[in-house]
């Protein structure tokens, strides 16, 4: 089953016992009101699984009627103006681990260094990047390339001279313009900021609804996030209204130093003063972590028993859990 169907049915099964027979009931009903002859000939010259196509068909229509539309896309950007606090590895493993649960994904790397697009295994030679779509030179369509792990928009070296090439007018809203064509074709578009607050970063604050901010339990980390509250904050007044934090992640979690504490207690602070909140699962240091971009793999594929990789499912299932409940009590 393909990942259009597989969405259908994962909906379909979070719905109550009544709710389900109401549906496959709808459903029917829409596929009787197929003219016979163009029903008798999709089931007779099935070699494209057209049939399987109109169910799903059905089935989306359905879920227009049941749930007021069809879902378009949870654009969430990993975000934090230091470098070197694992925005990129969160990327990867979250991507990782929502393909693992069959969700469709794509990754967008708007880092000119274009880490995240090596660790999930894309080459980028006489490919359109994200820089291509940034200066108008292609859809964004035109530039999705399949990864190890996901559909991948790649980087590369260009972007680093963006800010000076982009100056016209609605500059910020380039990004967010781009994702609106492509939004119904997946459920999470991951977006890897760079380690600065540059045109890329706003763009990447206009067009998410939801930041993921990583760091270290150092006090480097703490500054990072202090500045990075102004810019939040000015996105969300001038371009981005319903932008959220959805919170802070610890990254090389040591329980066992005294400055982590310490740190922590200063992070929950400004978390409350972005209106959010640490994540309770905190990601310990690992070595597969770092071998996992070599291999192009996530950590959830390269090492999948390891502590860092279940720390890092039970970090997404804490992620998407908001997103799920809120899909459930349309169902109901």
């Amino acid at each position: 089953m393909d990942n259009y169907g597989a969405r259908s049915v994962r909906i379909f099964k979070s719905c109550g016992e009544k709710r389900r027979t109401e549906i496959v009931h709808f459903s029917l009903y829409i596929i009787i009101l197929i003219p016979v002859h163009s029903v008798d000939k999709i089931w007779r010259d099935d070699r494209d699984g057209i049939s399987n196509q109109c169910l799903y068909v059905a089935l989306e229509l359905v879920l227009i009627v049941f749930y007021g539309g069809i879902d378009l896309a949870k654009v969430i950007a990993v975000t934090n103006q230091k470098g070197g606090v694992g925005k990129t590895t969160t990327c990867s493993s979250i991507c990782g681990e929502l393909t693992r649960l069959d969700y469709r994904v794509l990754s967008i790397d708007l880092d000119p260094q274009g880490n995240l697009s090596f660790s999930l295994g894309v080459e980028t030679d006489d490919k359109f990047t994200i820089y291509d779509v940034m200066k108008g030179n292609c859809e964004i369509s035109d530039a999705i390339i399949k990864g190890n792990v996901c559909d991948v928009v790649p980087s590369n070296i260009l972007l680093s001279g963006l800010e000076l090439e982009m100056t016209g007018v609605g500059r910020e809203y380039v990004l967010r313009e781009q994702l609106s064509t492509i939004s119904k074709k997946y459920d999470y578009i991951i977006l890897d900021t760079p380690p600065a607050l540059s045109v890329l970063t706003i763009n990447a604050y206009t067009a998410s609804d939801e930041l993921v901010i990583p760091m270290l339990c150092e006090i480097l980390s703490l500054q990072g996030i202090a500045q990075l509250k102004q810019t939040i904050f000015a996105v969300k007044r001038y371009y981005n209204k319903s932008l959220c934090v959805r919170g802070i992640l610890l990254n090389k979690y040591n329980p066992h130093y005294t400055l982590t504490k310490d740190v922590e207690d200063i992070a929950q602070m400004i978390a409350e003063q972005l209106g959010t909140t640490i994540f309770n699962t905190k990601i310990s240091a690992s070595v597969a972590i770092a071998e996992a971009p070599a291999h192009g793999e996530s950590i959830i594929t390269y090492s999948p028993k390891s502590k860092s990789a279940a720390e890092f499912k039970a970090f997404v299932k804490e992620l998407i859990e908001p997103h799920n409940k809120k899909k459930a009590s349309k169902a109901t």
